[in-house]
């Protein structure tokens, strides 16, 4: 949001994955099928053309978790609240949640949301 002038009034996040080849024995690394090869599986998240956030698949089958906040004010709400996101994906798939908050806003989005 600080990279905007005034706050947008929409913003529409992008989720991008890619495959990097591996050769040899590097941490990280996940079995690609299709490539028939390893590759490091990096997800990114995109607001426009500036990147959020970055995060490494695990080789071990873990989720990878993603948080964030901002501020958003619904037409009918009298002021601005916090909102806490998660972007989540496991082997189940994508798993995408907010919360709507007025707790402090100096804890931290992830152990607000573990917290609940």
């Amino acid at each position: 949001m600080r990279a905007h002038p005034a706050a947008p009034k929409r913003v529409v996040l992008d989720f991008d994955s890619t495959d990097v080849p591996q050769h040899g024995m590097q941490a990280g690394r996940h079995w690609h099928g299709p490539y028939r090869s390893y590759r490091y599986l990096p997800l990114y998240v995109f607001a426009g053309r500036h990147l959020l956030a970055a995060a490494l698949h695990r080789l071990d089958g873990g989720k990878v978790r993603l948080f964030d906040e901002f501020g958003y004010a619904a037409r009918s709400w009298p002021r601005e609240r916090r909102v806490v996101a998660k972007a989540e994906h496991t082997a189940l798939g994508p798993n995408t949640r907010f919360v709507v908050t007025s707790l402090d806003v100096g804890d931290d989005p992830q152990g607000l949301y573990d917290g609940l």
